[in-house]
């Protein structure tokens, strides 16, 4: 009885593979067909192909027969390119007699799973070609992954060009990270840019830096656009803030003057002027200090007006988020920096620290801002409580 045409083996073993009933034989490399596979990345062949000619072709290579005389591989494209490149003639092959296509597809997914991890790129890239192939619960059983797994992986499809190119070049494997990437990518390009730039340095991003710069970009998007819906309130704020700096700048109150005349009469006195300065009443005292923290008040309300300005009109001017944040920052440190010397560094970092706590528990600055400063009702001219009484029992 003559040799079935369509099989061509250069060498019939007759071994059937007891785990999965399929059976075996050795075949030309040169009628292996390589079509598509999960894996796009073959990554370097170095180590297989020298445990190739250490000990040999130990695992078969998965192909069907093909109505021509050839046969299609399944499973085991890295071995056969690894025979190839070593110039060898034949391989291994068992054969799977369940043509189903999404049977197949298992065989693929679950080879390169079980024996070389493949790429996040190929992973999420195989996954959305199945969803497409198989619908969304026919990947679930091609992959043996849960729905959450999945759709995650699904969701790369909806990522912009450039996070999927640093996903494909194996810069990030990290979906979370790459997640969040995507949404940089959305909200500023510039941005995106400064940290593909770091993953093409090699440089590590973890997942809390890009969520907060997520963020932080959104609340810019949120300010410029809340900004220019309130130009006009903004412009009546700033018209305030001015006058309150008239005021200060203003000829001095009685508690100012009485400010001054303490501090005057608190120095040594002048070469020559043979008396001692009279000292100042604890009455006199206090009122000076009154009229020094009602100045701060009054400060603190301006400089939040100038920096209300200075975000309006990055605003309308379409300043970049990372030029804005420098400028912001820079306008922070010149309104505390000077503040902080006067403290000296232990009371500083005591009063920042706990300032975080408090505005964390009061709910936000302006929250803590309008506990300690409430508007007077029924006073319109009072305007607010400049200063609040210090609780019983308060302690820092």
């Amino acid at each position: 009885m003559s040799k079935k045409p369509a099989m061509k083996l250069t060498e019939w073993t007759g071994i059937v593979n007891t785990a999965t009933g399929r059976t075996e034989a050795v075949v030309d490399i040169g009628l292996i067909d390589i079509e598509k596979q999960v894996r796009t990345q073959l990554g370097d062949l170095s180590d297989l192909k020298r445990s190739l000619q250490d000990i040999g072709q130990k695992n078969a290579v998965t192909v069907i027969e093909k109505p021509d005389g050839r046969y299609l591989l399944i499973a085991g494209e890295r071995r056969i390119r690894a025979l190839t490149e070593l110039g060898v003639a034949t391989a291994k092959v068992q054969f799977e007699t369940n043509t189903d296509p999404e049977h197949l597809r298992r065989i693929q997914v679950s080879e390169n799973n079980d024996r070389e991890d493949l790429t996040a790129y190929d992973e999420a890239m195989g996954v959305i070609e199945d969803i497409e192939k198989y619908g969304f619960q026919g990947a679930c059983r091609i992959w043996n992954r849960s729905e959450g797994w999945i759709s995650k992986r699904q969701t790369v499809g909806e990522y912009g060009a450039p996070v999927v190119e640093l996903m494909r070049a194996g810069l990030c494997s990290d979906l979370e990270v790459l997640g969040s990437m995507n949404q940089i990518l959305k909200l500023n390009q510039r941005e995106f840019n400064a940290f593909a730039d770091r993953l093409r340095a090699n440089d590590v991003l973890s997942r809390a830096e890009v969520r907060n710069k997520v963020s932080a970009l959104k609340e810019w998007k949120r300010n410029a656009a809340d900004l220019a819906k309130q130009a006009s309130a903004a412009k009546k704020a700033e018209a305030k803030g001015s006058k309150a700096a008239a005021a200060v700048n203003a000829e001095p109150a009685e508690e100012a003057a009485a400010a001054t005349e303490g501090a005057a009469t608190t120095q040594s006195p002048k070469k020559g002027a043979g008396q001692q300065n009279k000292p100042v009443s604890p009455v006199r005292a206090s009122a000076a200090l009154k009229g020094l923290r009602e100045e701060l008040v009054t400060w603190g309300e301006t400089n939040g007006t100038q920096m209300a300005g200075i975000q309006l009109r990055m605003a309308q001017v379409g300043i970049e988020p990372s030029e804005g944040e420098w400028m912001m920052w820079n306008g922070f440190l010149d309104i505390i920096a000077p503040m902080l010397e006067v403290l000296g560094s232990s009371r500083s970092q005591a009063y920042l620290k706990r300032l975080a706590l408090e505005l964390e528990k009061e709910g936000g600055a302006k929250n803590h801002w309008e506990k300690r400063h409430p508007v007077i009702e029924g006073d319109e001219k009072a305007g607010r409580v400049m200063l609040t009484p210090m609780p019983e029992n308060w302690t820092f």
